[in-house]
């Protein structure tokens, strides 16, 4: 309880504004939700389909056999190509940051499982394609489709920086989309923990030069750089 020193204004916000106002933030709580199983077992998941492919996998649509409404992406990774690929460290980074971000505009993770062959990653199933294709298929984006996407990934990153993690590989093909055009980072394998670090890494395209050219080493702020080139993509059309 507060108490003012003064007179003091006391401003309200009728219900049915505030619910306006945060209504896709309430539909995303409530999903998200609803998607969160923890005690989800491999036995307990439904293969759909098969929805991507990979260097070191696949990704399915699964969904909860007590509950068909449920949907989630199973991504599968073949710990021998892993391996062949020298990829551990990725994995292990992928799932453990992923393991501790929770944002609206970080697909959700769920829980990773393991069996003698692979490692698999259960996370929110997102319908509506790559960023990537979307640029493609549309060419240039309309300026309000430019702003809600940039800000999108705006709020990403300010919530990875805000826990001393860099990204480093943003780039349109690691943004996907769910039903309703909400962008969505994912993949987080390429992220560090580290306030400046030396090792190149992400895609040359959408590198900053100090990453190509770390004497000094880079920090965060090159994931603004990769995000200022997507920008320049979703005005004037893809590299």
């Amino acid at each position: 309880t507060g108490r003012a020193r003064g007179a003091s204004p006391c401003l309200r916000l009728h219900k049915t504004a505030f619910l306006r106002i945060v209504g896709r933030f309430r539909e995303e709580l409530e999903q998200r939700m609803h998607l969160q199983d923890l005690d989800l077992s491999m036995e307990d998941l439904q293969v759909r389909a098969v929805v991507g492919r990979g260097s070191f996998g696949v990704v399915k649509l699964v969904h909860d056999r007590a509950d068909e409404t449920r949907r989630y992406a199973l991504k599968c990774l073949s710990k021998q190509q892993v391996v062949r690929e020298a990829q551990q460290r990725f994995v292990c980074v992928e799932r453990d940051i992923s393991a501790q971000c929770y944002h609206p505009c970080i697909a959700q993770f769920i829980k990773t499982f393991q069996d003698d062959t692979h490692v698999y990653f259960l996370t929110e199933f997102l319908d509506g394609g790559e960023l990537w294709q979307a640029i493609r298929d549309i060419g240039q984006i309309p300026k309000h489709y430019s702003q809600f996407y940039s800000a999108s990934m705006v709020l990403a990153l300010d919530y990875l920086h805000s826990r001393g993690i860099m990204y480093r590989d943003l780039k349109p093909e690691n943004v996907m989309l769910d039903s309703r055009g909400n962008a969505k980072l994912i993949d987080l394998g390429c992220c560090k923990k580290a306030l400046r670090t030396y090792t190149i890494v992400g895609t040359p395209e959408y590198m900053a030069p100090e990453v190509i050219l770390p004497i000094r080493g880079y920090t965060r702020a090159v994931d603004w750089w990769s995000l200022g080139v997507m920008m320049h993509e979703f005005i004037v059309g893809p590299l």
